[in-house]
């Protein structure tokens, strides 16, 4: 994803006050940096659908599936999960670079 201008300014402010066009070009590469860095570390988020007919709702994300889990198990279910077809949650990782690769 490009940094948006706004994001930019913002970091280069950091930088510099003056925002000199040295530190925009060093805000970019930095937010650019970060970003990379960002898109590699693994995430997981929750799907849940709480009553029968419900929506499906997802909640997330968080950096390690135990945090996820956690998350679970203090979703609030109008219908038992056990009891009720389609009602539960999935714990989903949100990045699997083999498949990614695949496209």
């Amino acid at each position: 994803m490009r940094p948006s201008p706004n994001e930019i300014k913002a970091v280069a402010r950091v930088l510099d006050p003056s925002l000199s066009e040295e530190s925009m070009d060093m805000a970019r590469e930095a937010i650019e940096a970060l970003d990379e860095v960002r898109s590699k570390r693994e995430q997981w988020v929750v799907a849940a659908r709480t009553m029968k007919d419900g929506p499906i709702i997802q909640v997330g994300p968080w950096t390690t599936k135990n945090q996820a889990m956690r998350a679970v198990n203090k979703i609030a279910f109008a219908d038992s999960p056990s009891d009720t077809p389609g009602c539960g949650a999935l714990v989903i990782r949100m990045r699997t670079p083999e498949w990614l690769d695949s496209l």
